[in-house]
């Protein structure tokens, strides 16, 4: 009878200590409701990644509740990726006054709104302009530009136009920011006023250039002599432009334009084309991007043809990006950024070959940060791992390779790996690996038991 007596209580005691541990939703709860400012901001910028976080009445009581302005702000960037209306009442209020809250604030609320579409605060928006204070002019310009109707094409036209008793400088950079916000609004309206700017050989070129930006963005074809002309100018702001603009159209005379683009002798002209070309998916480009991957003396461009290629490149140039992975001649950082392109497009395939490279350098302690880095590639781009490497990690000496192996068990829960987890749970020597690895035996036990 006292040994069934003493089985009882040590079940209860075991139920008691069980239904103190937290899992990980609890955690977050107490963060919300006790955590310091950086652990809130930091928890509300990992849930921005996340689908679903189960903390929604949580948070909307922490919007509701806080003082911290940096808490407010990271909250309206979630909701505003999330595009969760809840504190868009709040946000138009403030817009509509916004002199008396802090700028870093208001501005959080600008993007939120543009994130929302929120027409409803165009008004506000063009009443903030007319304002004499110009604080948040740039940013109401830019917002109008993407929430704004044909009303608000006309009242930023009138502003093109004004005379503003202002520096030079100051009203170049306005004249640049409501073209760019007309280009947005496809304002057809003043197309012919924005060739007269981009044909103007006396106008600044800066202005010129973003004439012709905004051209391409109202996108009629009627434009494309003047932005083809421009390709011809000794200035190559204007021949970026021009390349830039171009890729609003898809035309035999915008397609060889940009292709030229590929030879022009400055770096951001080239860049511009690949950036065209990737936009309109041109096939015609690949053997031009395969010639600046391998011979463009300047590294970004190299790079950003290899970008390029993966989304648009054909087997030739998929085969010619693992060439580069595979050649152990190459810098690290040429072959990491090979991977890491063909990660993002061609995951399936380059998987395998990933996944060799990786097994190849785990015993290679001069490889080290390059094991990081490609640890780093493959868990973010959730390429083919198995439980043979994850054990490999978590029994490395190395805190940072075993830091690397709990994140792979807590991705993929691997049965194989679950022993090596519970001794890094066990051993209180191994710090912080051994909290984690303890946090994650614990959460798992209560996803079990409130599953059965």
């Amino acid at each position: 009878m006292k040994r069934f007596l003493a089985l009882i209580c040590a079940f209860a005691s075991s139920m008691f200590l069980f239904s103190l541990e937290k899992t990980d939703l609890d955690i977050r709860r107490d963060i919300l409701a006790y955590g310091l400012e950086n652990e809130i901001v930091e928890l509300i910028d990992a849930l921005i990644k996340e689908d679903e976080s189960g903390l929604q009445n949580e948070l909307q009581a922490l919007f509701d509740s806080t003082r911290s302005s940096a808490v407010k702000e990271s909250l309206l960037k979630y909701y505003g990726e999330k595009n969760d209306p809840y504190p868009k009442e709040w946000a138009l209020s403030i817009i509509a006054d916004p002199w008396d809250h802090k700028k870093t604030t208001v501005l959080s609320i600008f993007s939120y709104i543009e994130k929302m579409k929120a027409q409803e605060a165009a008004s506000s928006v063009r009443a903030i302009l007319k304002s004499e204070n110009t604080d948040y002019r740039d940013s109401a310009i830019s917002l109008l530009g993407s929430i704004g109707t044909e009303e608000d094409a006309d009242f930023l036209f009138d502003f093109l136009e004004d005379e503003f008793s202002v520096d030079e400088k100051t009203r170049l950079v306005i004249r640049q920011n409501v073209m760019t916000a007309l280009g947005k609004l496809k304002a057809e309206k003043y197309r012919v006023r924005f060739e007269e700017v981009a044909g103007n050989e006396d106008e600044n070129a800066v202005i010129r250039s973003t004439a012709a930006v905004a051209l391409g963005e109202i996108g009629n074809p009627e434009s494309i002599p003047i932005l083809e002309s421009l390709f011809l100018d000794k200035d190559p702001l204007l021949r970026s432009a021009s390349v830039k603009a171009l890729s609003g159209y898809s035309s035999e005379a915008s397609t060889a334009i940009i292709l030229e683009g590929f030879k022009d002798p400055y770096y951001k002209v080239r860049l511009d084309a690949i950036a065209s070309a990737e936009k309109l998916k041109l096939n015609e480009s690949v053997p031009y991007l395969l010639y600046r991957s391998k011979s463009d003396p300047v590294e970004s461009v190299r790079y950003r043809s290899y970008e390029a290629l993966g989304l648009i490149g054909d087997q030739e140039g998929y085969s010619w990006l693992a060439e580069q992975f595979a050649n152990k001649k190459n810098a690290e950082g040429l072959r990491l950024k090979a991977a890491s392109v063909l990660a993002e497009h061609h995951k399936t395939s380059f998987s395998p070959l990933l996944l060799k490279e990786l097994i190849s350098v785990l015993e290679d302690e001069k490889k080290i940060k390059y094991r990081y880095e490609l640890l780093k590639l493959m868990i973010a781009k959730r390429t083919e791992l198995d439980s043979s490497v994850c054990i490999s990690l978590l029994t490395s000496k190395d805190p940072t390779t075993k830091s690397f192996g709990i994140d792979l068990f807590e991705l993929y829960k691997f049965t194989e790996a679950k022993s090596e987890i519970e001794k890094i749970a066990a051993d209180e020597k191994q710090g912080a690996l051994h909290r984690r690895a303890k946090r994650i035996i614990e959460s798992d036990k209560t996803t079990t038991a409130s599953g059965e």
